[in-house]
């Protein structure tokens, strides 16, 4: 069996971390989440006394505003590991991002306000699900 390469959500945590001026001490007081622990997850650090947690990596997540399904999808580790799963869930409806924004700028004010809100709101929705999904495997 292939051995999967961890330190791919930790560098993403990590650039999700500096990107938002967080240190990690700051980010302990946040996540609850301790700051050494912190540190081992984002250097993929694996000793004999570590062990990666799925708790803490969700609680770091969360605290720095993403969803657990988000942090795998864009860390690249859903790719790595080839879920087929994950990738039969993309939409096949294609639009480019041009014809995208036409429609869209035909729009009032207030029309794409709405608009934003939902699909802010289904992309909340679904990230919870596939959460759900992931943790029920």
């Amino acid at each position: 069996m292939e051995t999967i390469d961890m330190t791919l959500i930790g560098k993403y945590l990590r650039s999700i971390r500096l990107k938002k001026g967080l240190s990690q001490a700051k980010l302990e007081k946040i996540s609850g989440v301790s700051a050494s622990t912190i540190s081992n997850i984002e250097t993929g650090n694996q000793g004999a006394a570590y062990n990666i947690s799925l708790q803490n990596i969700i609680k770091i997540a969360h605290a720095l505003d993403t969803s657990f399904i988000q942090l795998l999808s864009k860390s690249g580790f859903l790719l790595a590991i080839g879920e087929e799963s994950f990738k039969s869930d993309k939409s096949e409806i294609y639009i480019t991002n041009h014809e995208l924004i036409n429609i869209f700028n035909r729009l009032g004010p207030s029309q794409q306000q709405h608009i934003v809100e939902l699909i802010n709101e289904q992309i909340k929705l679904s990230d919870q699900e596939n959460q759900k999904k992931l943790l029920q495997k």
